[in-house]
């Protein structure tokens, strides 16, 4: 996509604060306009703004503000003129996110230092059309969307060059909407609003241990314990995970690694449009968290007289309580949105498993004139629902089987720098 971009960025008071302005903007619509026949409009465009600000109070103390706005929107007008009367068809949808974080750095001391969060996130979906014509207006419009306010600290000890802590936690308060209907025809005097909301908070509290046992072993061990409630549902899960780092040689290494994972808000992805159009929904007395289990492992070798690092690594994770739209179920709940009182998008959904497994081989050339890496990874993502596909497994939207990557990195001068990037993926 044609695009633009603008930054603004430098200091606000010398060596204590500064600031960072971006925007962007697609403008292909804007160019194809004019090619268009005038009965028939339409066009896609996005854009983002992006905006940070640093200040230093000293050597223990700082301070980080950033924000970020995004909107993608997608639209079509229509007009017909036909026995003196004319008819208009307008209709689209957008998508938008909106974050903000507050984050304060504090040194405690040269072995103990912090940092505690202040986020804020918005994403919202809306489906519009409108109908005119002599006789009067028709109009629906469909929202969706989550906000989310978040609440984080996390603290790091250094307790010794062998042994490093962290400890944290985090709350969040999510306030889902998956469906938000209003309908209004003139003609019929119909004015009809249905709204849906869900609150939860969302806690989590975790330790962590990096163990350099020696100059061979390394080990990181942890567990964090999560808790959810909505609508006076509650759910609390151990989360343990351990990663092992041994060296076998000089320049070559092998790892492995095992985690176990709880998600509570649930994303429904519809296929049919050909657009994005994301449903963030929460778990409740009828939709249970997915729950997760992964376990991976890799080599490693440096060839230092090449300046080279080769990678491969596998991984295999299984999966419970994945949600779907069943067979049939249509994106906005209902044909008729006037009986959504009686129908939520709980009815509409069902759970099942997945298994997702892969290899990945990375090569990588960190300095020089010339850097950069090269990647393939072969994946498979497949899922398994009773009510779908005759219960059998089938391979998931997200299912990527081949990914190659080629990045390139290099320094003509000393102030200009040349990259590529190429991407071939099925």
């Amino acid at each position: 996509l044609i695009s633009s971009r603008l930054v603004l960025e430098g200091p606000l008071k010398k060596d204590t604060s500064s600031f960072l302005i971006s925007a962007r903007r697609t403008y292909l619509d804007l160019i194809t306009r004019p090619f268009m026949p005038s009965e028939s409009q339409g066009g896609y465009y996005f854009y983002d703004l992006n905006a940070k600000l640093n200040y230093d109070f000293g050597p223990r103390n700082k301070l980080y503000l950033s924000g970020y706005f995004g909107r993608d929107k997608f639209q079509f007008i229509d007009r017909y003129n036909y026995d003196n009367s004319s008819y208009k068809n307008k209709g689209g949808l957008y998508w938008q996110n909106a974050t903000g974080t507050l984050r304060w750095n504090h040194l405690f001391t040269e072995r103990i230092f912090a940092n505690t969060s202040l986020i804020y996130s918005r994403y919202n979906l809306t489906i519009f059309n409108e109908e005119k014509d002599k006789s009067g207006t028709y109009s629906l419009e469909y929202n969706s969307g989550i906000r989310d306010i978040a609440f984080r600290h996390d603290l790091e000890y250094h307790v010794s060059t062998s042994y490093r802590l962290r400890a944290g936690f985090q709350s969040t308060t999510h306030l889902f909407t998956p469906s938000a209907i209003v309908e209004k025809d003139s003609q019929t005097l119909l004015d009809y609003k249905q709204k849906t909301e869900y609150n939860s908070l969302e806690s989590g509290v975790y330790l962590e241990n990096h163990f350099n046992i020696n100059n061979r072993f390394q080990a990181n061990a942890g567990v964090r314990l999560s808790h959810f409630i909505a609508n006076g549902k509650h759910y609390l899960s151990p989360e343990p995970r351990l990663s092992v780092n041994y060296l076998i040689e000089e320049g070559l290494s092998v790892k492995t690694a095992y985690a176990e994972m709880n998600q509570y808000i649930h994303l429904l992805s519809n296929t049919g449009i050909g657009l994005p159009t994301d449903l963030w929904v929460p778990s409740t007395d009828r939709v249970k968290p997915q729950n997760s289990r992964q376990i991976s492992g890799g080599l490693a070798k440096d060839m230092i007289s090449k300046n080279l690092t080769v990678t491969l690594e596998g991984y295999y994770k299984w999966s419970r309580n994945i949600l779907g739209y069943k067979p049939g179920a249509s994106f906005l709940l209902l044909d008729d949105p006037t009986e959504a009182q009686n129908f939520t998008w709980q009815d509409n959904v069902t759970a099942g498993e997945g298994q997702s497994y892969g290899a990945e081989l990375l090569i990588q050339r960190k300095t020089g004139k010339l850097s950069g890496w090269i990647g393939y990874t072969l994946s498979w993502t497949r899922l398994r629902f009773d009510e779908i596909n005759f219960g059998e497994y089938f391979w998931a939207r997200y299912d990527r089987r081949h990914d190659l990557s080629l990045v390139l990195i290099y320094d003509l001068k000393e102030n200009i720098t040349l990259s590529g990037t190429w991407v071939y993926g099925t």
